[in-house]
């Protein structure tokens, strides 16, 4: 959903998701400008989350750094089944990091 949301608010979205969160299992925050920061607020919610299995943060500003918060998030999360980081220019480092397998692919192929 392209909302024109910063950071502040995927802040805002991950926090209310980790404190009110029990049936929202489809999130799309494509196309808006959030950043590290949200996409390691993603990883801490990811951790303990039980409902969310698909997750869209694609056309954001997510970077290596971002990448490296969430994937700590990707190790624990066992409800998450699909997750899309295109076209956030993610570079070399920031690829490698997302290619590398978690439990979330253990279940495939």
């Amino acid at each position: 959903m392209q909302c024109g949301m910063a950071e502040a608010s995927g802040l805002a979205i991950t926090k209310a998701l980790q404190n009110f969160n029990r049936t929202l299992k489809v999130l799309s925050l494509s196309n808006n400008s959030l950043g590290n920061k949200t996409a390691a607020a993603f990883g801490d919610l990811l951790k303990e989350n039980t409902t969310l299995t698909h997750l869209d943060l694609s056309w954001n500003q997510i970077k290596a750094e971002g990448v490296k918060g969430l994937r700590a998030g990707l190790e624990g999360s066992l409800s998450l089944k699909s997750l899309s980081l295109a076209w956030n220019g993610l570079e070399n480092e920031g690829a490698v990091r997302a290619s590398k397998p978690t439990p979330l692919w253990k279940s495939c192929c």
